[in-house]
């Protein structure tokens, strides 16, 4: 089956900054994939160029095995994508109500969905929108680019102004859109949405795809959390004497965590002659290695 998503060689020049250095990947139908980095990574760039905004300096891109460079293809493309992104401009002067029936009228309707996500949702409808809060502007944004039942959904931030109650109704709406066989492209910042929500994550930084991982293979190779409880004396001895692949965290109230990237039988050993009260060994989530990701980008700019 052809893929939905298809980057290859893609770069991208503002002038002298390169805004996107050489990324290729590929989305088959299906995939629920998470794109995470810092602030200033390339994200934004590449979902514009992904739906035709912008046009690559390098490369090709397409979309339903469609060049989207050309704009006639990016044009028809439209119809089968659902977008949403934080803080999207809208038309401030319609109601909520007269925008999604704009966008139905643009992008196709499907009746009963419309009814699904209002009431999921509850956005304010009869108010124009340059009244309405951020969250249920956000809303409306969710709902027009869900209406039609798109093959594919691209979302930029889609819960920013989004209160936690209906952030897990939104990502209980994407379960949902996934069980369905939609194929979901989702950027956020909030890492716990990636974790829960994706089976796949590209992690961008300077431009470059530098992780392109399964939930499951990132996991696998996230190494273990070890909880060691003890008095200062015996934690003191612990944490000099831990091994090159124990990575110190924190110590505070009796308790020192280490992140332990080696081979678990060796961190076993190390701890078989070692004084302490208790233990916890336990493999680390992935929003807290989504963290280390974004730490270690934050160490390379200091």
């Amino acid at each position: 089956m052809a893929n939905i998503i298809q980057f290859s060689s893609v770069s991208k020049h503002f002038g002298e900054t390169e805004a996107v250095r050489n990324i290729s990947f590929h989305i088959k139908p299906g995939e629920v994939v998470g794109f995470v980095g810092p602030n200033g990574a390339g994200k934004t760039t590449t979902i514009s160029m992904m739906l035709g905004f912008i046009h690559p300096t390098h490369g090709e891109i397409k979309l339903f095995g469609t060049h989207v460079t050309r704009p006639e293809n990016a044009h028809a493309s439209h119809s089968k994508i659902g977008y949403a992104a934080g803080d999207m401009a809208l038309f401030d002067n319609l109601t909520g109500k007269q925008y999604l029936d704009f966008m139905a009228h643009r992008n196709g309707r499907e009746d009963d969905v419309r009814a699904r996500l209002d009431k999921r949702l509850g956005p304010q409808l009869d108010k124009r929108l340059k009244h309405l809060s951020r969250g249920n502007k956000q809303k409306i944004a969710l709902i027009a680019a869900l209406q039609h039942d798109p093959e594919l959904i691209i979302m930029d931030e889609p819960t920013s102004g989004l209160d936690p109650l209906m952030q897990e109704s939104f990502l209980n709406i994407v379960r949902e859109e996934a069980a369905r066989g939609a194929t979901v492209f989702m950027s956020s910042h909030i890492l716990s949405e990636v974790a829960h929500v994706c089976d796949r994550v590209l992690f961008m930084k300077k431009g470059r795809i530098v992780t392109d991982e399964t939930t499951k293979e990132i996991e696998k190779n996230a190494g273990k959390l070890i909880h060691l409880y003890g008095n200062e004396v015996e934690l003191k001895i612990l944490k000099t004497t831990a091994p090159d692949t124990a990575s110190f965290l924190s110590q505070q109230n009796g308790t020192l965590s280490l992140r332990y990237d080696g081979d678990i039988h060796a961190a076993l050993r190390w701890l078989a002659n070692k004084r302490f009260r208790d233990v916890d060994i336990e493999n680390r989530q992935l929003d807290d290695i989504f963290k280390t990701m974004y730490a270690d980008e934050s160490e390379e700019r200091s």
